[in-house]
């Protein structure tokens, strides 16, 4: 852990082309950042908070660069990009490395969870590919033990959502959006939690549950940040006019202002959501027979 917190330092520092010995002086030593940034030593977290204030680093670009660095983090973004390109293959290779270190450790949460994520991806792009009743029990466990969400959690269960019950989902969700405590409420967590609240949309339209895709659509409305997430907002209005066609599926006017939304995306150059989205509603249409 020190070896990755201070190989992210040293990345940050070198890339605004300081020098330790500029930083260093009455806040901290020479030697001991030389120490931190070759992983031989820690710092306190006062010390770490000057160092990114010196660099003019958020916090959150330093976890994002952390996250990066990390291997796990790197795996989870390989995840991420052979999802996009319906790799399937790859995937299946990426299932087999994790389990084969949770079968050594079964009881070694860290591992298990890497294995969810990646079974949550096989399944999407596959519904033939199944997940055993025991695992959704223990992945539902943890979820349900937590005082306080990361975006590690976040990011799960947002992949996760199409293994629950209606009941348990909604539960699920009220706990995330509701924590008991919140010590961590940054930026970048309200960012993926929408990203989140728009995935369990999804879902509920999936289910025709309309009550709590109302209640998702006022939360993400009151948690949008002024002038960002404009994906985000976009993709909201997609749904809302997806809710308006999946009530009343054999309106043409309706169907046509869903097919403008994702026009909208189209124009924008985001491809990849353009092909999720269009496959989305090509299954509404086959079976309300359009």
């Amino acid at each position: 852990m020190n070896d990755l917190l201070g190989k992210t330092h040293r990345l940050l520092r070198e890339s605004k082309n300081i020098a330790v010995k500029e930083m260093a002086g009455e806040k901290i030593s020479f030697s001991q950042l030389h120490k931190f940034e070759n992983g031989t030593s820690s710092i306190i977290v006062e010390k770490l908070a000057y160092l990114l204030d010196y660099l003019n680093i958020s916090a959150e670009e330093f976890e994002s660069t952390f996250i990066y660095l990390n291997k796990d983090a790197v795996t989870m973004r390989e995840i991420a990009e052979a999802f996009w390109a319906k790799n399937t293959a790859k995937l299946r290779y990426y299932m087999e490395k994790e389990n084969s270190l949770l079968v050594k450790n079964p009881e070694n949460l860290n591992h298990f969870l890497n294995v969810m994520q990646v079974k949550s991806a096989l399944r999407f792009l596959d519904k033939r590919y199944t997940i055993s009743e025991k695992e959704i029990r223990r992945l539902e466990r943890y979820l349900f033990s937590l005082k306080e969400w990361s975006g590690y959690d976040i990011w799960l269960f947002g992949n996760c959502v199409d293994f629950f019950t209606d009941s348990d989902l909604r539960k699920l969700t009220y706990k995330m959006l509701h924590p008991e405590v919140q010590n961590i409420k940054t930026s970048l967590i309200q960012s993926r939690l929408n990203q989140v609240v728009i995935n369990l949309i999804s879902v509920h339209i999936e289910n025709k549950h309309f009550t709590p895709v109302d209640e998702l659509f006022s939360y993400l409305e009151h948690h949008f940040r002024p002038g960002l997430d404009m994906t985000d907002r976009a993709m909201l209005s997609f749904y809302k006019k997806l809710v308006e066609f999946r009530k009343d599926p054999l309106s043409q006017e309706k169907l046509i202002n869903v097919e403008k939304c994702i026009a909208a995306f189209d124009t924008l150059g985001c491809f990849d959501l353009v092909n999720l989205l269009t496959e989305e509603l090509e299954r509404y249409k086959i079976r309300t027979h359009i």
